[in-house]
């Protein structure tokens, strides 16, 4: 049997290792958390439409951060009055490309009325053992 005095130092030689692993494993957490976001913020993804007719055409580019996986998923653009009412949408799936063409009727209403613009693309990302499925905001440019 251990003395009292054995079993203490190893009760507290544990309970300091415990400690020690779980500090490590916080601040680990951390730096590779921030290291995720600073990545995940560099992947951008622009849109550019432009009027033709009755048409609207665009194309859709996501670029992705160096070493992160960007699998897209669907994009959704949004035409919308100052009221908040749809007055169009467009929207496909992208199927893991990263590069889409698109060309649509344009609707009476955007002829009628001041309208602004908005996109999200639903994308899956991985980095590292991180694995996420997330909408990013898309920087739409009329032209």
């Amino acid at each position: 049997m251990l003395s009292v005095a054995k079993q203490s130092k190893t009760v507290r030689f544990i309970l300091m290792l415990c400690i020690i692993l779980a500090v490590s494993n916080y601040t680990a957490g951390v730096f590779i958390y921030r290291g995720y976001v600073k990545r995940l913020s560099e992947t951008s993804i622009n849109c550019w439409i432009t009027f033709e007719q009755d048409l609207l055409r665009g194309k859709i580019e996501i670029k992705p951060a160096d070493g992160m996986k960007v699998f897209p998923v669907d994009y959704q653009i949004y035409f919308y009055d100052d009221r908040g009412n749809t007055l169009q949408l467009i929207a496909d799936s992208l199927s893991g490309k990263l590069h889409a063409d698109f060309e649509t009727q344009m609707k009476e209403k955007l002829f009628s009325k001041q309208w602004q613009v908005v996109g999200y693309s639903n994308v899956k990302i991985r980095w590292l053992w991180l694995s996420m499925s997330l909408s990013l905001p898309i920087e739409v440019q009329v032209e």
